[in-house]
Protein backbone atom coordinates (compact mmCIF):
# COMPACT_ATOMS: atom_id res chain seq x y z
CA UNK A 1 0.00 0.00 0.00
CA UNK A 2 3.09 2.47 1.13
CA UNK A 3 4.56 1.78 -2.31
CA UNK A 4 1.42 2.53 -4.39
CA UNK A 5 0.92 5.82 -2.34
CA UNK A 6 4.62 6.81 -3.58
CA UNK A 7 3.77 5.35 -6.94
CA UNK A 8 0.66 7.81 -7.37
CA UNK A 9 2.59 10.99 -5.62
CA UNK A 10 5.58 10.53 -7.86
CA UNK A 11 3.05 10.18 -11.43
CA UNK A 12 0.96 13.49 -9.79
CA UNK A 13 4.41 15.25 -10.06
CA UNK A 14 5.62 13.81 -13.51
CA UNK A 15 1.83 14.94 -14.80
CA UNK A 16 2.20 18.20 -13.39
CA UNK A 17 5.88 18.82 -14.64
CA UNK A 18 4.31 17.29 -18.15
CA UNK A 19 2.26 20.05 -17.82
CA UNK A 20 4.52 22.72 -17.25
CA UNK A 21 6.96 21.76 -20.22
CA UNK A 22 3.80 21.53 -22.42
CA UNK A 23 2.47 25.32 -21.49
CA UNK A 24 5.82 26.72 -21.04
CA UNK A 25 6.13 25.99 -24.78
CA UNK A 26 2.67 27.89 -25.78
CA UNK A 27 3.18 30.31 -24.23
CA UNK A 28 6.58 31.53 -25.35
CA UNK A 29 5.85 30.78 -29.06
CA UNK A 30 2.61 32.53 -28.19
CA UNK A 31 3.82 35.75 -27.84
CA UNK A 32 3.08 39.10 -29.97
CA UNK A 33 5.81 41.17 -31.54
CA UNK A 34 3.53 43.99 -29.35
CA UNK A 35 4.03 41.36 -26.02
CA UNK A 36 7.61 40.76 -26.64
CA UNK A 37 8.52 44.53 -27.20
CA UNK A 38 6.62 45.77 -23.47
CA UNK A 39 8.51 42.29 -21.86
CA UNK A 40 11.81 43.90 -22.69
CA UNK A 41 11.18 47.45 -22.28
CA UNK A 42 10.19 46.18 -18.63
CA UNK A 43 12.36 46.12 -15.36
CA UNK A 44 10.22 43.00 -13.89
CA UNK A 45 12.64 40.36 -13.31
CA UNK A 46 10.19 38.06 -14.43
CA UNK A 47 9.68 40.02 -17.65
CA UNK A 48 13.46 39.61 -18.24
CA UNK A 49 14.04 36.65 -17.46
CA UNK A 50 11.42 35.74 -20.47
CA UNK A 51 12.98 38.29 -22.77
CA UNK A 52 16.33 35.85 -21.93
CA UNK A 53 14.53 32.50 -22.98
CA UNK A 54 13.44 34.67 -26.10
CA UNK A 55 16.81 35.63 -27.31
CA UNK A 56 17.68 31.88 -26.95
CA UNK A 57 14.43 30.18 -27.83
CA UNK A 58 15.64 27.37 -29.70
CA UNK A 59 18.00 25.99 -27.01
CA UNK A 60 14.71 26.80 -24.99
CA UNK A 61 12.63 24.63 -27.33
CA UNK A 62 14.78 21.40 -27.20
CA UNK A 63 15.16 21.98 -23.30
CA UNK A 64 11.27 21.62 -23.30
CA UNK A 65 10.82 18.98 -25.81
CA UNK A 66 13.94 16.88 -23.74
CA UNK A 67 12.43 17.59 -20.61
CA UNK A 68 8.85 16.88 -21.84
CA UNK A 69 9.77 13.61 -23.32
CA UNK A 70 11.80 12.24 -20.20
CA UNK A 71 8.80 12.95 -18.08
CA UNK A 72 6.39 11.39 -20.40
CA UNK A 73 8.48 8.73 -20.44
CA UNK A 74 8.58 8.10 -16.58
CA UNK A 75 5.28 8.54 -16.17
CA UNK A 76 4.23 6.08 -18.96
CA UNK A 77 6.16 3.60 -17.10
CA UNK A 78 5.58 4.07 -13.40
CA UNK A 79 1.58 4.82 -13.96
CA UNK A 80 1.92 1.36 -15.82
CA UNK A 81 3.45 -0.70 -12.63
CA UNK A 82 1.13 1.16 -10.60
CA UNK A 83 -2.18 -0.25 -12.38
CA UNK A 84 -0.57 -3.36 -12.91
CA UNK A 85 0.18 -3.55 -9.42
CA UNK A 86 -3.41 -2.06 -8.65
CA UNK A 87 -5.34 -4.55 -10.83
CA UNK A 88 -3.35 -7.09 -11.59
CA UNK A 89 -2.05 -8.11 -15.63
CA UNK A 90 -5.65 -9.34 -16.71
CA UNK A 91 -7.26 -5.30 -16.77
CA UNK A 92 -4.23 -3.72 -16.03
CA UNK A 93 -2.64 -3.23 -19.78
CA UNK A 94 -6.09 -2.26 -21.03
CA UNK A 95 -7.01 0.29 -17.94
CA UNK A 96 -2.89 1.88 -18.09
CA UNK A 97 -3.15 2.03 -22.46
CA UNK A 98 -6.29 4.21 -22.12
CA UNK A 99 -6.27 5.65 -19.17
CA UNK A 100 -2.66 7.14 -18.90
CA UNK A 101 -3.23 8.35 -22.25
CA UNK A 102 -5.96 10.39 -21.84
CA UNK A 103 -4.28 11.51 -18.52
CA UNK A 104 -1.88 12.86 -20.29
CA UNK A 105 -3.28 13.82 -23.53
CA UNK A 106 -6.28 16.07 -21.06
CA UNK A 107 -3.84 17.43 -18.03
CA UNK A 108 -0.55 17.30 -19.28
CA UNK A 109 -0.91 18.68 -22.95
CA UNK A 110 -4.74 20.57 -23.77
CA UNK A 111 -5.70 21.99 -20.40
CA UNK A 112 -2.13 23.68 -20.17
CA UNK A 113 -1.88 24.57 -23.51
CA UNK A 114 -5.05 26.02 -24.01
CA UNK A 115 -4.61 28.19 -20.68
CA UNK A 116 -1.02 29.25 -21.69
CA UNK A 117 -2.83 30.29 -25.59
CA UNK A 118 -5.09 32.42 -23.90
CA UNK A 119 -2.86 34.52 -21.46
CA UNK A 120 0.93 34.32 -22.90
CA UNK A 121 2.66 37.24 -21.75
CA UNK A 122 0.76 36.43 -17.47
CA UNK A 123 1.65 32.53 -18.02
CA UNK A 124 5.41 33.13 -19.44
CA UNK A 125 6.24 35.38 -16.71
CA UNK A 126 4.86 32.79 -13.61
CA UNK A 127 7.39 29.82 -15.53
CA UNK A 128 10.13 32.01 -16.33
CA UNK A 129 11.82 31.10 -13.14
CA UNK A 130 11.39 27.77 -13.33
CA UNK A 131 11.94 27.24 -16.78
CA UNK A 132 15.19 29.18 -16.11
CA UNK A 133 16.56 26.84 -13.81
CA UNK A 134 15.45 23.55 -15.98
CA UNK A 135 17.78 25.22 -18.71
CA UNK A 136 20.69 25.36 -16.76
CA UNK A 137 19.67 21.79 -15.07
CA UNK A 138 19.07 19.83 -18.68
CA UNK A 139 22.07 21.92 -20.40
CA UNK A 140 23.89 18.98 -21.22
CA UNK A 141 21.08 16.90 -22.76
CA UNK A 142 20.28 19.72 -24.53
CA UNK A 143 23.47 20.62 -26.05
CA UNK A 144 23.86 16.91 -27.14
CA UNK A 145 20.32 16.46 -28.82
CA UNK A 146 20.64 19.99 -30.51
CA UNK A 147 24.50 19.05 -32.18
CA UNK A 148 22.82 15.67 -33.22
CA UNK A 149 19.64 17.57 -34.82
CA UNK A 150 21.91 20.28 -36.17
CA UNK A 151 24.04 17.36 -38.16
CA UNK A 152 21.23 15.87 -39.38
CA UNK A 153 19.43 18.83 -40.86
CA UNK A 154 23.18 19.57 -42.47
CA UNK A 155 22.81 16.01 -44.19
CA UNK A 156 19.40 16.39 -45.24
CA UNK A 157 19.96 19.70 -46.74
CA UNK A 158 22.65 17.97 -49.25
CA UNK A 159 20.39 15.30 -49.91
CA UNK A 160 17.11 17.10 -49.98
CA UNK A 161 18.31 20.43 -50.90
CA UNK A 162 15.17 23.03 -49.26
CA UNK A 163 13.09 25.63 -51.31
CA UNK A 164 14.47 29.39 -50.89
CA UNK A 165 12.00 31.02 -48.51
CA UNK A 166 9.93 33.28 -50.94
CA UNK A 167 7.27 35.44 -49.93
CA UNK A 168 4.63 36.75 -52.25
CA UNK A 169 3.34 40.41 -52.19
CA UNK A 170 0.23 40.08 -50.95
CA UNK A 171 1.27 37.68 -48.29
CA UNK A 172 3.65 40.56 -47.49
CA UNK A 173 0.81 42.62 -47.27
CA UNK A 174 -1.07 40.47 -45.25
CA UNK A 175 1.87 40.54 -42.39
CA UNK A 176 1.34 44.07 -42.62
CA UNK A 177 -2.09 44.32 -42.14
CA UNK A 178 -1.69 42.13 -38.82
CA UNK A 179 1.24 44.57 -37.90
CA UNK A 180 -1.14 47.25 -37.88
CA UNK A 181 -4.07 45.54 -35.83
CA UNK A 182 -0.96 44.10 -33.45
CA UNK A 183 -0.13 47.46 -32.48
CA UNK A 184 3.28 47.01 -34.07
CA UNK A 185 3.60 49.82 -36.12
CA UNK A 186 0.66 52.52 -37.18
CA UNK A 187 -1.47 52.65 -40.70
CA UNK A 188 1.21 55.37 -41.83
CA UNK A 189 4.21 53.08 -41.68
CA UNK A 190 2.20 50.40 -43.16
CA UNK A 191 0.92 53.02 -46.12
CA UNK A 192 5.00 53.52 -46.18
CA UNK A 193 5.31 50.06 -46.48
CA UNK A 194 2.83 49.20 -49.26
CA UNK A 195 4.01 51.80 -51.51
CA UNK A 196 7.40 49.99 -52.15
CA UNK A 197 5.79 47.08 -53.49
CA UNK A 198 3.79 49.54 -55.53
CA UNK A 199 6.80 51.03 -57.27
CA UNK A 200 7.45 47.95 -59.32
CA UNK A 201 3.86 48.74 -61.55
CA UNK A 202 5.10 52.54 -61.39
CA UNK A 203 6.97 54.08 -64.89
CA UNK A 204 8.43 57.62 -65.19
CA UNK A 205 5.70 59.27 -66.84
CA UNK A 206 3.15 57.96 -63.87
CA UNK A 207 5.30 60.44 -61.01
CA UNK A 208 6.17 62.81 -63.42
CA UNK A 209 4.80 66.23 -64.13
CA UNK A 210 4.64 68.39 -67.55
CA UNK A 211 6.92 71.05 -67.72
CA UNK A 212 3.48 73.44 -69.01
CA UNK A 213 1.71 72.30 -66.04
CA UNK A 214 5.07 72.96 -63.42
CA UNK A 215 4.61 76.12 -60.84
CA UNK A 216 7.23 78.03 -60.94
CA UNK A 217 8.60 81.71 -59.57
CA UNK A 218 9.83 84.32 -61.48
CA UNK A 219 13.28 85.29 -59.68
CA UNK A 220 11.41 89.12 -59.87
CA UNK A 221 8.66 88.17 -58.37
CA UNK A 222 8.36 90.05 -55.01
CA UNK A 223 8.28 87.97 -51.34
CA UNK A 224 5.06 88.86 -50.45
CA UNK A 225 3.38 87.66 -54.00
CA UNK A 226 5.81 84.53 -53.89
CA UNK A 227 5.04 83.57 -50.31
CA UNK A 228 0.67 84.31 -51.60
CA UNK A 229 1.06 82.03 -54.66
CA UNK A 230 2.32 79.38 -52.61
CA UNK A 231 0.05 79.49 -50.31
CA UNK A 232 -2.58 79.63 -52.92
CA UNK A 233 -0.84 76.43 -54.74
CA UNK A 234 -0.41 74.53 -51.74
CA UNK A 235 3.23 74.36 -52.38
CA UNK A 236 6.21 74.39 -49.84
CA UNK A 237 8.83 74.47 -52.67
CA UNK A 238 8.74 75.49 -55.82
CA UNK A 239 11.89 76.06 -58.94
CA UNK A 240 12.73 79.83 -59.33
CA UNK A 241 13.47 81.13 -63.17
CA UNK A 242 14.50 84.18 -65.46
Amino acid sequence: MTVNLVLAGICIALLGASAFFSGSETALFALDPRQRHELARSTDPAARRVTTLLRELGTVLVTLLVGNTMVNIFLAVLSTRLILRTLGPEHGPLVSLVGVTGVLVIFGEILPKSVAVNSPRRYAMRVSGPLARTRRLLSGPTRLFRRISRLVLDVLDRVVPGDRLEMQGDEMLGLLSLGEESGSFGARERQLAEGVFQLGDLSVEDVMTPRVDLFLLDAATPAGEAAAAMRRTGHSLAPVTG
